[in-house]
């Protein structure tokens, strides 16, 4: 026993004799990679920048069939450090910002709206409501898009300017997912 804890008091010592400015620094995508001997400890999770055809088919058929003149700013494939793959387009159409996200297969798992306005001054009136008081055309769309989708949370939000629009967090296949619509109901 005394010696497995001399093993491993060395062990430690070595590392933290290696672990020198040079050896050791974040990456661009805020993993640390450390190589001690053969032994090597990665955490985090690593972004690539890739072109848009290598986004998943699914992904593409996605964008080109809801948001026909899109136009992909970056497209990036995240794999985190348990595995899990995952695609981010940053694309913009009618001159608005969005982000999609998307999974390994190139399912939608939730889509962003920048509103351009980045300062946190920007006040809304947000309230929680019931799938009865979502537009008839919201409700077509998720019926048609997501059948077997359960309501997790839906919010009206009205911005200072008079702008509605609608947040619905919903589950489909134990994934979370977010869809967003305007004032009638049509997905932004």
């Amino acid at each position: 026993m005394r010696q497995l804890i001399l093993t491993f008091t060395a062990l430690i010592a070595l590392v933290a004799i290696s672990c020198t400015e040079n050896s050791i620094s974040p990456d661009s995508s805020s993993s640390v990679n450390m190589r001690v001997g053969s032994l090597s400890v990665t955490s985090g999770s690593s972004e690539t920048v890739i072109t848009p055809s290598e986004l998943p088919a699914a992904a593409t058929t996605y964008l080109t069939t809801n948001f026909p003149g899109f136009v992909i700013a970056k497209a990036e494939k995240e794999t985190t450090s348990a595995g899990v793959i995952r695609y981010e387009v940053k694309f913009t159409v009618n001159g608005i910002s969005r982000e999609a996200y998307f999974d390994a297969t190139g399912v939608l798992i939730k889509i962003e709206v920048e509103n351009g306005d980045k300062d946190d001054d920007n006040e809304s009136n947000e309230v929680i409501i019931t799938s009865s008081q979502l537009p008839t055309a919201a409700l077509t769309y998720l019926n048609t898009n997501y059948a077997g989708y359960v309501i997790v949370k839906a919010k009206k939000e009205t911005s200072t300017a008079g702008v509605v629009r609608y947040e619905v967090k919903f589950t489909l296949n134990g994934m979370k997912r977010e869809v967003n619509f305007d004032a009638n109901g049509l997905r932004i």
